[in-house]
């Protein structure tokens, strides 16, 4: 958060933030892989976790649902044969969310004390 000239995360909220960045992405890689399906990974729980830590509960949501919808069109064009790492777009996605929360003053991710 510094480095965008940020405040940092309160820690409660911080805690509340990793809390639903590995329980929301958990529970989507528990519910896939239990089929033997290749989905979310476990490396992929563990980043959503530090950018909960990072973002907040709002914001990691966010960068869940922005590397989504980046993803989807992306598996469609390769008709379901290409296996794309999700790792990626969540860095893309976080990095995405913390400068529009900065550039636009949200007061749902705390990291806009940008003048």
């Amino acid at each position: 958060a510094a480095a965008l000239g940020g405040q940092s995360v309160p820690p409660p909220l911080a805690a509340v933030g990793a809390l639903v960045g590995a329980v929301v992405p958990g529970v989507i890689a528990w519910i896939r892989n239990r089929d033997d399906h290749i989905g979310l990974g476990w490396g992929d729980v563990k980043l959503c976790l530090g950018l909960g830590a990072w973002l907040g509960p709002v914001g990691v949501l966010a960068v869940i649902l922005l590397s989504g919808l980046v993803m989807v069109p992306a598996h469609l064009l390769g008709r379901g044969r290409l296996l794309l790492p999700f790792g990626p777009a969540l860095a893309v996605a976080a990095v995405a969310v913390a400068l529009a929360a900065a550039l636009l003053h949200s007061p749902l991710v705390p990291l806009s004390s940008w003048p």
